[in-house]
């Protein structure tokens, strides 16, 4: 049985009414407003095994030196991604120098 354009557009005209009610936990309701994003967002690499192994490495000399017992993959590209995007008001001349290195590096990689 097929729908009439009047059934269709009162269909419509009562889910678009239904759309600002009130729903628990539903987030902001106001049109144009977005909600905040709480949760992380999870980002998974597959690393070849020689860049893991330089990356273990050096993981390994790092908490040596900082005194901990490990020093986990995520914290070290939770830091380079600051520095990478001057957070924290890390060194400009460093993030600079960052920045045009991943490039470069990402040029050769990318072509």
């Amino acid at each position: 049985m097929s729908e009439s354009a009047k059934d269709r557009e009162e269909r419509m005209q009562r889910a678009a009414a239904g759309k600002g009610r009130e729903r628990p936990g539903a987030g902001p309701t106001t049109r144009g407003e977005t909600a905040q994003r709480t949760k992380p967002i999870r980002l998974s690499v597959d690393l070849d095994p020689p860049l893991h192994y330089r990356l273990d490495n050096w993981s390994l000399a790092a908490r040596t030196e900082l005194d901990v017992p490990r020093v986990p993959a995520a914290a070290v590209v939770r830091v380079l991604i600051n520095r990478l995007t001057n957070v924290k008001g890390s060194n400009p001349q460093l993030r600079e120098l960052l920045q045009e290195a991943v490039m470069e590096d990402l040029r050769d990689t990318l072509r």
